[in-house]
């Protein structure tokens, strides 16, 4: 057993379980999973599902490998002639013909053939989904997935649909946010408080909505639910204490201005003209970085993640030196593109604003090993090979909390040390250098200045 907080650096009780059995990706069927056999010189790491499939002579192709033994007609059949005939069962008609439209998920499906996809194919998600679906309706809309609920096996089949071409792409976290609104605000049982409710959630949270060249990003998508489920609470507030928007006290504004999302709801509704006149709501004050670290210390981690090659895996050691140095969001690191790193002029740039900047050796090293194939099974035929830090799905890039948790694991908690980073460049770079290579607004960087005590009026003449 290795303990919490001794020599062996883990954060939680670990049983010799997690020692024998790491969890990896089977080198059969693309799965991460504890493995039952670790890899050698010769053969992968295996999952235990690969691990007891049995190696049959296969009555079809004659050759040896893992398959069923009395699968076809009694008879042994091996994984990789299963596979065509599930695939032609599923995405073939009765002419013979793969259905209208469905031409590269079929290629797709071929020529992965991966021993773990057939073995697991009744529990596997999002076939048995897509199975289900072209066996109902003959066909797989976007609008019957949306109605298949928020899980994971419906996104793995959607990205995969649409790197296949056989759904049009279109923003995700956008159209879940329109979705959520329109749910949320159905279900207010008072009729004033749900017009109320749905003109600040369409009209001014998802229709203001600034989407990027990649579309919605998932803390936009987070912050807008937030900003809507406030402002219901708001409004259940007041409704519990049986005042109406007109009858609102200064009381009751000033108890809850605190709270940046509600004063946000305040200003809206005082725009609108749906308070007293008479109130008085608090202008927004940009907040104090109260969750920084030791400037010192976090220069200390940056450079065991440049140049030790044990402090972490290649994606993390380049994602956390992009936080902690320069200070980046995790939204923009997993939006990155093999087109934002170029080389110029002999150096390593990396595209994070509209001036590009120059990546000193170490890092350059590292981002240029990137990407990393990361997605299975049909997803990994289907992969968009433009993101530097790719998603499971097909055609995406890595989700930003799944990237959260991977930096936590290496000791960088994202918020504290991205706070920490710009809040030390804010008192030592312009604010106007700062929003040109970091790709930060300019109101923001001026901000982060005079929160760092920084005085820079005088650059531009000095500049000049």
């Amino acid at each position: 057993m290795a303990r919490e907080g001794g020599r062996s650096g883990h954060r939680k009780n670990v049983c010799g379980k997690r020692y024998r059995h790491p969890k990896r990706e089977c080198g059969m069927c693309g799965r991460t999973r504890r493995m039952a056999l670790r890899a050698t010189e010769n053969s992968p790491d295996v999952c235990p599902t690969c691990y007891w499939a049995p190696v049959v002579e296969c009555s079809e192709c004659g050759d040896q490998a893992l398959g069923r033994r009395t699968t076809r007609n009694g008879r042994p059949w091996c994984f990789a002639c299963q596979a065509p005939k599930r695939i032609d069962e599923l995405l073939v008609d009765e002419s013979g013909r793969v259905r209208p439209g469905y031409d590269d998920l079929w290629t797709a499906l071929l020529g992965v053939v991966r021993r773990g996809l057939l073995s697991n194919w009744a529990r596997t998600e999002s076939l048995t989904l897509l199975a289900r679906l072209l066996d109902e309706h003959g066909r797989v809309p976007h609008q019957l997935l949306d109605q298949e609920g928020n899980r994971t096996g419906v996104h793995y089949l959607r990205a995969l649909l649409v790197s296949a071409n056989v759904l049009e792409e279109r923003d995700e976290h956008m159209s879940r946010l329109r979705a959520f609104c329109r749910e949320y605000v159905a279900e207010v049982d008072d009729a004033e408080t749900r017009h109320v409710l749905s003109r600040y959630a369409h009209w001014h949270i998802v229709s203001r909505k600034q989407v990027g060249p990649h579309g919605l990003t998932v803390s936009q998508h987070y912050n807008a639910r937030q900003a809507v489920r406030t402002a219901r609470g708001f409004l259940d507030h007041l409704g519990a204490r049986g005042l109406t928007l007109k009858e609102c006290t200064q009381e009751e504004v000033d108890r809850r201005a605190g709270e940046a999302s509600t004063l946000t709801f305040l200003h809206w509704l005082q725009g609108q003209r749906l308070l007293a006149p008479d109130l008085e709501v608090p202008e927004h004050s940009f907040e104090s970085a109260v969750n920084t670290a030791d400037p010192e210390a976090q220069l200390a981690l940056a450079r065991r993640l440049l140049h030790d090659p044990d402090s972490g895996g290649v994606k993390e050691r380049a994602a956390g030196c992009l936080v902690l140095l320069y200070a980046q969001p995790l939204t923009k690191i997993v939006q990155l593109t093999i087109d934002d790193l170029f080389v110029r002029n002999g150096s390593v740039q990396l595209a994070l604003g509209p001036d590009p900047l120059d990546l000193a050796p170490p890092l350059a090293d590292l981002l240029r090993q990137l990407p990393i194939r990361k997605p299975f099974w049909a997803a990994r035929a289907l992969a968009d090979e433009r993101w530097l830090f790719p998603g499971k799905n097909a055609g995406r890039h890595r989700h930003p909390t799944s990237l959260m948790h991977a930096l936590r694991a290496v000791g960088i908690p994202a918020r504290t040390s991205r706070n920490t980073a710009v809040y030390h460049l804010a008192g030592r770079v312009p604010p106007a250098v700062i929003a040109s290579i970091l790709g930060i607004h300019p109101n923001t960087a001026q901000r982060w200045a005079e929160q760092a005590g920084a005085n820079w009026l005088t650059y531009g003449p000095h500049r000049s």
